[in-house]
Parts: structure tokens; sequence; C-alpha cells
């Protein structure tokens, strides 16, 4: 029989568990400042995340439009400054909602309308 208090402190476990930060991605320095790894599929930096999708050169808030990276934000190693990464959230977050239709289709939430 598993005892009582193991089932008593599982709520405690869960929530603590669904509470942790995520990890940031790799980060090195350059010479302008710290520079972070874009990592698909989520790239994150002091608990802020963005989706990213490498193959397509994207990136997103979830529940947002997605946006392209601009050309050459990220180098060669595919790192962008801190300063870059502030950049993408704010932009990420100022993008339209997506909502999914009853039909399959796709549609933007924008401003309190949905737009096809």
């Amino acid at each position: 029989m598993i005892p009582r208090t193991l089932f008593a402190a599982l709520p405690v476990t869960l929530l603590l568990a669904a509470c942790t930060p995520p990890p940031d991605s790799p980060t090195r320095m350059g010479a302008a400042g710290p520079l972070v790894q874009l990592s698909d599929p989520r790239t994150c930096l002091n608990r802020e995340c963005l989706l990213y999708d490498a193959r397509l050169g994207r990136v997103q808030q979830p529940g947002r439009e997605m946006i392209r990276l601009p050309e050459g934000m990220a180098d060669a190693d595919g790192f962008i400054s801190a300063r870059d990464f502030q950049h993408l959230l704010d932009r990420t977050r100022a993008e339209p909602t997506v909502a999914d239709g009853n039909d399959g289709a796709v549609e933007f939430v924008t401003r309190g309308r949905i737009a096809h």
C-alpha cells in the first residue's frame, strides 16, 4: 500500500515543477556584449522565451503570428545579441493573435475583429 504522505506531497511537487523557469539557451560573450544562441524549438534568456523555427528562419510568441528574422541578425553560429533578442521579444509581442477556426483555417484576430 502507498503511504498517504506520498499522495499529499504529489500536488506540491507538481506545482513546483510547473513553476520551474525555463533554462537559458547557450550564451557566449561577443565584442559588444552577451550573445544568445537561437535554439530550435525554443530560445530563452532571463526567463523569457521565443519559439524559433530554424527551417523557416522565424520566431514567435506562443499564440502570436510568426515574424522573419532580419537578414544578418544571427552570426554564422546562430547567435544573436541580447539586445536583438529583446527587440525580437518586443516585436513578437506586438504581432496579431492567431486563432484556429472550426473549419481548420487559420484566422488572425486583430483589435477585436477577425480577418480571414
